[in-house]
This record gives structure tokens, C-alpha cells and sequence, in this order.
């Protein structure tokens, strides 16, 4: 096994002809052995999964499916005879997850695969005070029945359920969903219980090992892998139209993006609190994909808009992420899955770039902090900061920009040299911007300071009361901006109108605008609650007035 594994990794990225045969000849030879030594089968698991989004041709990504087909059953197998430890929170087909997700990934997942998920039972007990929490859910007179008596928690469930097939974490989450309570009162009640799950990844597709993106035209890395920083030229390049999905393709592109999180450990909010209606699916360049999805309209920001993708190669998930987008500006992450570093990281990082700066019109990228080591010592390792600055972002902040100067070229007179630890967190925490052509003339206002401009006006003008900041707000703007009955508006444009009322409110010399720019801002209020975001985004950054009336507001605040 060593062998094999040491010839497959030696040749992991180089290709060309004697590397595809070296790499035909590992692989031979490999699906012959039974990877059980389970440390062994990790490291050749993922060691194929690279292959799987790097096949030097289609025979070769045929026989990696294959054999990541056949090493799900050796694990399951490994698991069964119960020595599989070092493949527990692996995400291998086949194995076993433990752990707590969130209220809707957990929804989802007793809904996708209802037959292997369930509460991770201990003695009967499970989650915390999750007797309490079931005895609240109950009819006053079975209360007695749980509270008290000799039934442990799960053997009462069990009682409670019968003879239907219903798992006793279907039956608990229908239960809290019959709580008369708004959706942050609920996740916050479904956190407190703690939950733990143990999810069998019987299915091969819900699992790290075959989650696929829809299918798509292969491409044969027969070459060198794109490494240098000539990327960067593809940012300002034309998209190609956004693939056409049915809802059936659409449906399958969420499951294996929450999939290819959730057998990581992993969540982000768009992901799981994804808009089935605002997904978006680009097919690039080497093999590329990058699927957009944009949240629900109840689980929006008030004013960014975080959209976030998940990215495959060759239909494999290598990389996940997001853009918090406000007007012209963004800030950006990429987070590479482990087991495909080395790869084209870098040539990845340019497609995103070029999907949210093409189909959004981003045209400046901030980095989130923790990507470059605020608060994150494993990006501090890596020098993470490098890899955004080789594609010319740099610190807005003057000191910090003439201190990256100073090492980077220090860095480019020892080529074996290494930043220190000390100065990259210096670096960090001037933060890293990049601009791609034009910006707005209109200045850009700070989110945070707009957020402490309403707190104040709640405070001072209407005694902390924020439902009646609202309600005022609300009225004052149906009265200035002309808008009659509402109830012609969906629920979530009428929620959208009120959750921004207080702030536009404050937007100074209203009554003086234009009918048109009235208009404008009311289509705006509603776009929030649109069913694509992008239309938010887009509207917003349309209305001039509005962007130079948020910045007086923000400008009062910090004042």
C-alpha cells in the first residue's frame, strides 16, 4: 500500500505523458489491494478525489469513480468491524459523522436522508434539557407521562411515535416547529438544545467521496498546472451565458453543496439557508464551475447582500466561499478544500473574482480579515496574505501598504525566505483591497456606522422602542413615497419595506425628491425581498440619491 501511495503521490501534480503513466500504473496496481488500514485509505481516498478534478483524460476519470465508488464499501466495512476511528469525521462514503448542525441543515438532512440521520442517543439522553424542551411541545396531560416517570427521553419518543417510520429526530424536529416563534427564537432554542447527530453516509452521493456538481464537458489536464499570477488577466474577461437548470438539476446543485459542507464540519448562511430560486450555475474555462446562491429573503442582511458559491473542477467540489456586496464593493474569501491544495488555487481565485465582478459589478475587493490571519493563526502559517497580494491587492491603510512593500521586497532578494509571524499579523491587520476599473463616483458608506446611526434615532427619538421606531418609520415613508394598499406585495417585499424603514427614514430632504427617485426607492425597499437578490443590488446601486443620502447618514454618525 505505502508503494502505491508514494507512486501516486509523487506524480500528484505533474502531468504529461510519463506522469500519466506513472499515475495509470499506481492505480492498476492500487485496485487490486483492500485499503484496510484505515489512515491509508484516507490518504488514498483523497489522493484519487485530485485525480478525480484533475483526470489526464476520460478513461482515467472513470476509473478514479470507480475505485471511489468500491472504497466506500471498504469503509463501511472497516466500520462495521468497528476499528474505523481514524475514519471517524473523514466524510467518506461509508463511514459515520457525530456532531451538531444547525436548525435548517439538520431539517434538511432528516428530510434528504431520513433513513441515516438520527439523534446520537447516550443512555437514553440526548442534547440538553431536551426533556424540558419536549415536555413545552406536549398536551398538559402527557406531560406527566414524561416528566417523572422511569421512561428515559428517547424510550418516550419511541412510545410517542408508535408504528409509523419516523426517526425520533424527525419527531423532535417537528416538534419545534410547532413552536409559535420567529425564526431567530427558534435557532437560537435549537441551539441551546446541543443536539448531536450520528449521519451514516450510506448514499454514496451525500458524502465528500461523490458529491458532484451537474454534469458537464470534461477537461483533460494533460498539461502544467497553472501556478503564476497571469491568472489575474481572466478577471476583466466576458462571462459566458449562466447555464440553463431545471429544477430537478437545481435541486441536485443545493444537495451537493450543502453535502460537500456538511461532510466537512462546515456551514455558511447561503448555503444553508439557500433560495432554490436564486441560484446561478457558470461553466468556465479548465474545467471550472462556480454556483452562486443567494439566501432566502428572510434570512437577508438588512443591506449587503451575502451571496455565496461553491466551486467544482471537473464536477468535483474543490472550494466554497462567499461576498458580502454592498454598491460597487465586496468583501471576498476562498476557503480550498485540503485535499486539493497544490492545485490551481490561484487560477480558482481568478474565476471567482471574475464571476462576482462580471455578474455583480463589483468593482472593488476587500479580503475578510480572518482569510489573511485576524484571529486565524492556521492562515498565519500559510502566509495567506501573499497569495491575495501576487494578485495586486493591497492595504488601504498607508503604513501597513509601505510595510508590505518593504518585505516584499526583502522577500524578492531570498527566495527561500519566510515572513515572520509577527509582521504578517502587522500585515493582517491592515486589511487588502483590490480595484478593477472604474468606481463610483459616489462615495460608499459605512454599514456599521449607518447600523449605530438608527440605534441613535431609536434611542433618542423614540425612547428605545424599536417597534414603534418601525412602525413611525413605516408610515412616514408610505406618506412621503406615495404607496397605498401593500397588501399586493409579498410577505417578504412588506417585511423587506419595514426591517429598512428605520434607516431610510433618516435619509435627510426626502420630501424633496423627485416622484421618480421616490419610486425608485420604494422599488428598491421592495427588491430586498425580491426573489434574486441581484435585483437588490442591482437597483440599489442605481439610485444615486439614495447612495449620497446613506452616506450623510453614515458621515452624522461618526461625526
Amino acid at each position: 500500500m505505502k508503494q502505491c501511495l508514494d507512486m501516486l503521490g509523487a506524480v500528484r501534480t505533474r502531468f504529461g505523458p510519463e506522469a500519466a503513466r506513472i499515475r495509470l500504473d499506481g492505480l492498476e496496481r492500487a485496485r487490486h489491494l483492500d485499503w484496510r488500514a484505515p489512515r491509508r485509505l484516507r490518504a488514498y481516498h483523497d489522493l484519487l478525489l485530485f485525480m478525480a478534478a484533475h483526470p489526464d483524460s476520460a478513461g482515467m476519470a472513470r476509473l478514479v469513480d470507480a475505485e471511489l465508488r468500491r472504497l466506500t464499501g471498504v469503509a463501511a466495512s472497516i466500520i462495521e468491524r468497528g476499528s474505523g476511528g481514524p475514519l471517524e469525521a473523514t466524510g467518506i462514503g461509508g463511514t459515520v459523522i457525530e456532531s451538531t448542525f444547525s436548525s435548517a441543515m439538520t431539517d434538511w438532512l432528516s428530510r434528504r436522508v431520513p433513513r441515516s440521520v438520527e439523534i446520537a442517543w447516550e443512555d437514553g439522553e440526548g442534547g440538553r434539557d431536551l426533556d424540558e424542551l419536549v415536555a413545552a411541545c406536549l398536551s398538559p396531560t402527557e406531560r406527566d407521562g414524561l416528566i417523572g416517570g422511569d421512561l428515559s427521553v428517547e424510550d418516550w419518543i419511541r412510545q410517542a411515535i408508535g408504528t409509523r417510520e419516523q426517526s425520533t429526530l424527525r419527531w423532535v424536529l417537528d416538534r419545534l416547529s410547532s413552536l409559535d416563534v420567529g425564526a431567530s427564537a427558534h435557532d437560537a432554542v435549537f441551539n441551546a438544545l446541543e443536539l448531536e447527530v450520528r449521519w451514516t453516509l450510506d448514499e454514496p452521493a451525500c458524502s465528500r467521496t461523490l458529491a458532484r456538481f451537474p454534469a458537464r464537458h470534461l477537461f483533460a489536464q494533460r498539461g502544467a498546472l497553472r501556478r503564476d499570477g497571469s491568472a489575474r488577466t481572466w478577471i476583466g474577461r466576458a462571462l459566458p451565458s449562466p447555464r440553463r437548470l431545471d429544477v430537478a438539476t437545481r435541486e441536485a446543485l443545493l444537495d451537493a453543496a450543502r453535502i460537500t459542507l456538511l461532510s466537512r464540519y462546515r456551514e455558511t448562511d447561503p448555503v444553508t439557508h439557500a433560495n432554490e430560486h436564486d441560484v446561478t450555475l457558470y461553466s468556465l474555462e479548465r474545467g471550472i464551475d462556480v454556483a452562486l446562491i443567494g439566501m432566502r429573503p428572510e434570512r437577508r442582511l438588512p443591506l449587503e447582500s451575502y451571496v455565496g458559491y461553491v466551486a467544482a473542477r471537473n464536477r468535483v467540489p474543490v472550494a466554497y466561499g462567499g461576498a458580502w456586496i454592498f454598491l460597487d464593493r465586496a468583501e471576498i474569501g476562498i476557503n480550498v478544500f485540503d485535499e486539493f491544495r497544490g492545485g490551481e488555487s490561484a487560477f480558482l481565485f481568478a474565476q471567482l473574482l471574475r464571476v462576482y465582478h462580471r455578474h455583480f459589478d463589483v468593482r472593488r475587493f476587500d479580503v475578510d480579515p480572518f482569510q489573511i490571519g485576524v484571529d486565524n493563526e492556521d492562515a498565519i502559517r500559510s502566509g495567506a496574505y501573499w497569495f491575495y497580494d501576487r494578485f495586486g491587492f493591497r492595504s488601504p491603510d498607508e503604513a501597513a501598504a509601505r510595510r508590505a512593500d518593504a518585505e516584499r521586497a526583502a522577500l524578492a532578494g531570498d527566495r527561500g525566505g519566510r515572513t515572520a509571524k509577527a509582521t504578517l499579523r502587522r500585515l493582517a491587520a491592515g486589511g487588502l483591497s483590490l480595484s478593477i476599473g472604474a468606481r463610483d463616483a459616489a462615495p460608499t458608506p459605512d454599514v456599521h456606522a449607518l447600523g449605530l446611526a438608527v440605534t441613535r434615532s431609536i434611542e433618542a427619538d423614540h425612547g428605545g422602542d424599536r417597534a414603534k421606531a418601525e412602525a413611525r418609520a413605516r408610515r412616514r415613508l408610505a406618506r412621503l413615497l406615495g404607496i397605498g394598499d401593500r397588501r399586493r406585495w409579498s410577505a417578504a417585499e412588506r417585511a423587506s419595506f419595514s426591517s429598512l424603514s428605520p434607516l431610510v427614514a433618516l435619509v435627510p430632504g426626502l420630501e424633496t425628491w423627485s416622484a421618480r427617485d421616490r419610486r425608485a426607492l420604494v422599488m428598491v425597499m421592495r427588491a430586498k425581498g425580491g426573489v434574486r437578490e441581484d435585483d437588490f443590488i442591482r437597483r440599489l446601486r442605481r439610485h444615486a440619491r439614495l447612495r449620497r443620502g446613506l452616506a450623510s447618514v453614515a458621515a452624522g454618525a461618526t461625526a
